[in-house]
């Protein structure tokens, strides 16, 4: 009688499980990337962009220089 017991625990542990997983796919999506790459990706993305509006104040002024920010920040993007 103790192991049905202890099937039925495990069993109904599994299910939770399961629904965890669904959840856990849902919340993060079902590509199975990391949540720690993704907000590395998001945050080199937002710095990206913070340094292309600095590098458009610079555009008429000095293009060579907005050039250079321009090219910074591809290159920081494109790093992960």
């Amino acid at each position: 009688m103790s192991h049905s017991i202890e099937l039925k625990g495990i069993e109904s542990l599994l299910f939770r499980l399961a629904d965890l997983s669904e959840c856990a796919k849902r919340f993060f999506g079902s590509s199975g990337f990391k949540p720690e790459s993704t907000m590395r990706l998001r945050d080199k993305a937002l710095e990206a962009e913070e340094l292309r509006a600095y590098a458009q104040r610079f555009v008429q002024a000095d293009p060579r220089f907005a050039a250079e920010l321009f090219a910074a920040a591809n290159r920081h993007e494109v790093q992960a």
